[in-house]
């Protein structure tokens, strides 16, 4: 994921979000696989790993990943959400363990692939490692509450709190705004 650019969203283009019609919206658009600390190399490493993450969920003997006549295939299913309509720009909405609602833009290096649930998640997962790395670099690691295993509360831009993101998994919940020209996602978490 080097040639994506991740940064804060601005104010202009927070209201520009604001005022903006969504097109669609999606909502849930994979079970409950994957961490945002994940570090992702490839999108085909980090497919992999979710692959990897549905088999030993089923392993676990959860429910939700051993239904009737559900096959290996069936638990984890990559999935395109917009073919190559040139959208560049998604924008992450992350309102878990940090002081205020965070929206970090992203900038896609190719606008002209199609979007997958895949790609999208991972998006959203390196633009939660964003936010713990920018907050680490302004005022460190705050460490634990003492006598907890909480992350104590960190004092940056983000105020990250709660949680180490290693603590993090996704639930399964999702929404995926989709507009003309970005697209606004939020993947909620559990520890």
């Amino acid at each position: 994921m080097e040639n994506y650019l991740f940064r804060d969203a601005n104010s202009e283009e927070l209201k520009e979000i604001e005022e903006s019609k969504e097109i669609k919206k999606i909502e849930n658009i994979l079970r409950a696989l994957g961490t945002p600390n994940k570090a992702i190399t490839t999108l085909e490493n980090y497919k992999n790993y979710l692959k990897e993450d549905a088999l030993s969920k089923k392993s676990w003997g959860l429910k939700s990943f051993n239904q009737p006549n559900q096959t290996d295939d069936d638990l984890f299913k990559e999935t395109v959400l917009i073919e190559g309509d040139n959208t560049k720009d998604i924008y992450c909405f992350i309102d878990a363990y940090t002081a205020s609602p965070v929206t970090i833009k992203v900038t896609r290096p190719d606008p002209l692939q199609p979007l997958t649930n895949v790609e999208l998640l991972a998006i959203y997962s390196r633009a939660f490692q964003y936010i713990y790395e920018e907050e680490e670099k302004e005022v460190g690691n705050p460490g634990h509450i003492p006598g907890l295993l909480n992350r104590d509360t960190s004092h940056g831009r983000y105020g990250v709190w709660g949680h180490d993101l290693s603590d993090l998994v996704y639930n399964g919940f999702s929404e995926v705004l989709i507009y003309k020209d970005f697209i606004v996602c939020e993947f909620s978490v559990d520890s």
